[in-house]
């Protein structure tokens, strides 16, 4: 490669391989080139591995039935991590939300 000049490096990531579950997260690597006379170049890299997770949508209802025209929140505790989160429901969408969770237990509250 000429002085100045640049190279595509293609780098895959099996989203199906199956990992441990400490090893979910963010994985880092580095590329290592070396070119004439010896001279190296290390690019580093990043990928976010996402555990085993599940759409979760949670839609507010009022009295008469209908989308919640006003946004409300809800808290949803994780059983398992002894956690807990607060969401807004209302948006984007009217009386409704959907966020990303972990595979697991939870309990939610209103």
């Amino acid at each position: 490669m000429p002085a100045h000049g640049s190279a595509d490096v293609p780098v895959r990531v099996n989203p199906a391989t199956r990992l441990d579950a400490g090893d979910y997260g963010t994985v880092t690597g580095r590329l290592v080139a070396t070119g004439a006379h010896g001279v190296r170049v290390t690019v580093p890299f990043g990928v976010h591995m996402e555990g085993p997770s599940a759409d979760l949508t949670g839609k507010g209802l009022d009295r008469h039935g209908d989308p919640a025209a006003d946004p409300s929140s809800f808290q949803l505790f994780d059983d398992h991590r002894d956690t807990a989160k607060r969401y807004t429901l209302g948006y984007p969408a009217a009386g409704s939300t959907t966020i990303r969770v972990p595979l697991g237990t939870y309990s939610a509250a209103a």
